[in-house]
Order: C-alpha cells, then structure tokens, then sequence
C-alpha cells in the first residue's frame, strides 16, 4: 500500500506556489518615467501568464524614448516554457537611428525601425522553466526580465 501511495504522489505533477520575477535596466535614469515598471525583484500569484517590463523617458520639447514590452507564458510539457515576447517602441527628437532589439531566451529580432515613430516586434521561443528571460533594447537603453517558478517542497 506505501509503495502505490508513494507511485501515486511522484506521479502527480509539483504545485506552483509563486512565481518570482526580477527587471533590470541599464544606461538609464534612476527612474523610468510615468507609468513604467521599476526595476527590482517581486512575486507573484502562480496564476500570473502576462508580465511587463518598459519605460517611458520624457526628454522635453515633446521629445521622448519609451518602449513597453510584454512577455505572456504558456506551461508545455514537464519542464518547458513558451514565451511569446512583444515590444512597441515610441521615439521622438532622435536624429540618428538607434539599434532596435528584443530577445526571449535564445531567440532574437532586430527590427529595422525608423530614429523618429513607432516600431513593433513579436518574438517566440520554448525554453527549460528553469531558464525563462527576455530582454528589449533601444540603443544604449535596454531592460530584462527574467522568471522563476517557485513549487511547494
């Protein structure tokens, strides 16, 4: 009987108690503007599927850099993670073209994007739970979040 019980407890899937997640900026101002998520670490519910990262840098004279990415994940298989990145861009009073760039684990886009407007890119990835991180970038402004999945013992 305690070797069914013991069969029947390893067989069941762990129990998800929280997710911990972690952003961080670089090349920034200590703040990232209006309605931006700060940098820093959280937990949240286990239910949590949609996470943001951004910021919104206002320059003066109607002048602006601000990017707001979200990153939503999907549970596949034992040990796997989908994740499915986007990021709008919004730039104005930049003469020179920047470097656009947002990443989901190994996977990657650079797309091409005017120095003045708006930009958008979709990126999607499978990666090991133990290993689900993002990043997007704007020249030498960029941020990452990076996810962990915290079960009862």
């Amino acid at each position: 009987m305690n070797a069914l019980l013991l069969a029947v407890a390893l067989s069941q899937p762990p129990h998800l108690k929280q997710i911990e997640v972690e952003r961080k900026y670089w090349n920034a101002p200590a703040s990232r503007g209006g309605g931006a998520i700060e940098s820093g670490k959280s937990s949240v519910d286990p239910a949590t599927r949609t996470f943001h990262l951004g910021w919104n840098y206002e320059w003066g004279k109607g002048n602006h850099n601000r990017c707001d990415a979200v990153m939503k994940i999907d549970f596949v298989g034992n040990d796997d993670v989908k994740v499915t990145m986007t990021a709008d861009w919004d730039t104005h009073g930049f003469a020179n073209g920047r470097e656009y760039f947002i990443s989901a684990g190994s996977v990657f886009d650079r797309p091409q994007c005017a120095p003045n407007g708006t930009c958008h890119a979709t990126i999607e990835s499978t990666m090991k739970a133990s290993d689900v991180k993002g990043s997007v970038v704007f020249g030498e402004d960029g941020g990452s979040i990076e996810l962990r999945f915290v079960y009862d013992p």
